[in-house]
């Protein structure tokens, strides 16, 4: 499953907190074309894979209340070495 499916599964769902306030997902703007050949520059491989460009035309990353804001354009922040390899 692509990383963009997986996050259309999830954005619709609701969650509960431990004092029963509900919260869901919402999303962040989309990347525009610059802002995807920008960010391409700055990965490892100068490109970025199909799967992960197709993400970030949907977001650019999620608010979520538990964790805040999860954002998809980091570069060897958070793991994303193993997305964008050297």
């Amino acid at each position: 499953m692509s990383p963009l499916s997986q996050l259309k599964d999830i954005v619709h769902n609701k969650y509960m907190d431990e004092d029963e306030n509900e919260f869901g997902i919402e999303l962040m703007p989309p990347f525009s074309d610059k802002q995807i050949i920008a960010f391409a520059r700055q990965c490892p491989t100068q490109s970025i894979p199909a799967d992960i460009q197709d993400l970030l035309c949907y977001a650019s990353g999620f608010l979520f209340s538990p964790l805040d804001q999860v954002c998809f354009d980091c570069v060897n922040q958070f793991g994303l070495e193993q997305i964008f390899p050297i």
